[in-house]
């Protein structure tokens, strides 16, 4: 045999096994190339998401009120005004995503009883006849959102303003609230919101109006106003940051907190003064008997009774006559 014949043989044989392989049975169909280039870049997506860190969900933000106060203003025979607050209110608010505020959300719960506007009997009248504090002894805010805060959070020292949208409910009644607040931060886990403006509660929309009438007439008034404006300030904190109180302690101010800790730094030697001075009046001082004075006359008298020293002297420091 030739050695060309002997080449051509080898090639007829290779392209016959490509044949067979292409038509044998149960033999996978060739690719397309832009299957083949398909394929090859789902595979290396796939490995690029088994190859990235997982990172793991953020921890959510839980704040605590750690003291806040609700003011209404009420306008009564057609002009004038009557204020009060809520001294008394609990809750808890969470950002499911950690440190954005924006996200805050959750409810508040406002002690009826705690109602106080300076003067006594008519508090009573409110909370007995509008409010009806023995069976509706509390009212509950149910915060939604706050829209319009910075989705990367607020800083430390920073503040910003939003919206805030919520549910008041009281007495079997609710009404919807829209109110502008400015949210601060005044440390890593201290939030503050504060209304920027009164926001508009009706009466009627609680279900109050029969007693907002009877009260109408036990105070003598010709009128209250069924629209309550309402201005909202809160201290938060984290949960674990809360101190405990003992038990009938009154829960001071985290502001007036603040403040005291600030004139401190600002000014210790006076700070110190003070507490040294208070410390001093505290311990109260044993009074010392004053000496018995002996006196020196220098004149010579001529007394009159029986006994020496008895004599009127004309001297310094002359003894009295007992």
């Amino acid at each position: 045999m030739t050695r060309p014949f002997a080449v051509l043989c080898v090639l007829v044989g290779l392209v016959g096994c490509d044949a067979f392989r292409e038509y044998a049975p149960g033999s996978p169909e060739p690719e397309a190339g832009d299957e083949r280039e398909a394929r090859v870049a789902t595979d290396d997506a796939a490995a690029q998401v088994l190859a990235r860190p997982v990172v793991p969900d953020p921890e959510p933000m839980v704040l605590d009120v750690r003291s806040a106060t609700v003011s209404m203003v009420v306008l009564t025979d057609g002009d004038a005004e009557v204020s009060g607050t809520f001294q008394r209110v609990t809750g808890t608010l969470t950002a499911p995503d950690g440190e954005p505020a924006h996200t805050l959300a959750g409810a508040v719960s406002i002690d009826m009883s705690s109602w106080e506007s300076g003067e006594d009997a008519r508090d009573a009248q409110v909370k007995d006849i509008l409010f009806g504090i023995e069976e509706h002894s509390s009212a509950s805010f149910r915060l939604s959102g706050i829209e319009g805060l910075p989705e990367d959070g607020i800083a430390v020292g920073a503040e910003a303003e939003g919206t805030a949208r919520g549910q008041l409910s009281f007495a079997g009644g609710a009404a919807e609230v829209e109110a502008k607040v400015r949210v601060s931060r005044s440390g890593g886990g201290a939030f503050h919101i504060d209304t920027v403006e009164p926001f508009v509660v009706s009466v009627d929309a609680l279900g109050l109006t029969g007693s907002l009438k009877d009260l109408i007439r036990e105070l003598r008034y010709t009128s209250i106003d069924d629209a309550v404006r309402v201005s909202v300030r809160m201290d938060l904190v984290v949960g674990s940051e809360i101190e405990p109180q003992a038990e009938g302690d009154e829960t001071e101010s985290v502001a007036a907190t603040r403040n005291a800790q600030v004139a401190a730094r600002e000014d210790p030697p006076a700070t110190r003064a003070a507490q040294e001075e208070d410390k001093q009046e505290s311990v109260p001082r044993a009074k010392l008997a004053s000496p018995a004075r002996k006196g020196k006359g220098k004149g010579k008298g001529k007394g009159k009774g029986k006994g020496k020293g008895k004599g009127k002297g004309k001297g310094k420091n002359s003894m009295k006559k007992r």
